[in-house]
């Protein structure tokens, strides 16, 4: 690498520099959903914790494991192939696997998703959403790992990745009780 500075800089501002899009109807998605042309609707309140507490409302009553992954990021698809284990192993209980690409384009965004084949709620991050989810979450860096209980609050703002799965298994399987 003959610039590590500028690397590490990239790393850090992108995922400050993207945010999210959904569409927030009133019902919840479909399971294993993928949205090709997600819109976003903006919201007159932009904190970051109202911000988030609306992109949660779909899954209450769920736990919802969060990855902000991109593209680009050898690590985030690294982890893909465990992440589909863990979502094999956790099927039919009532946690989400809410993807939400951050700090790419839509298309190289949209394509890895059908090349790697990933499964789960799926989102792409616009400039605006990504600084209010990169402010709440203070990102600096991808992959990163999110879980949020059943109530809507997070739980733990590091969570482990899913190639870590037996104890992450054993963490969700506590949420869910």
């Amino acid at each position: 690498m003959k610039n590590p500075i500028l690397f590490l800089l990239a790393i850090t501002a992108a995922p400050l520099l993207q945010g999210y899009a959904r569409p927030f109807a009133g019902d919840s998605p479909p399971a294993n959903s993928f949205r090709a042309n997600p819109v976003f609707t903006t919201f007159s309140d932009s904190t970051s914790d109202r911000f988030f507490d609306k992109l949660m409302k779909p899954y209450k009553g769920k736990v919802v494991y969060i990855d902000f992954w991109a593209p680009w990021c050898g690590p985030c698809i690294g982890e893909m192939p465990h992440s589909k284990a863990l979502q094999k192993e956790l099927a039919g209980k009532e946690v989400v696997f809410l993807y939400i690409g951050i700090g790419c384009s839509k298309q190289s965004w949209q394509s890895t998703i059908r090349e790697v084949g990933i499964e789960g709620e799926h989102y792409y991050a616009n400039e605006n959403d990504g600084q209010l989810l990169g402010q709440k979450f203070n990102i600096t860096g991808i992959p990163r790992y999110i879980l949020v209980g059943k109530d809507g609050k997070v739980a733990d703002m590091e969570a482990l990745r899913p190639s870590h799965r037996a104890k992450l298994v054993k963490k969700i399987n506590g949420m869910l009780k």
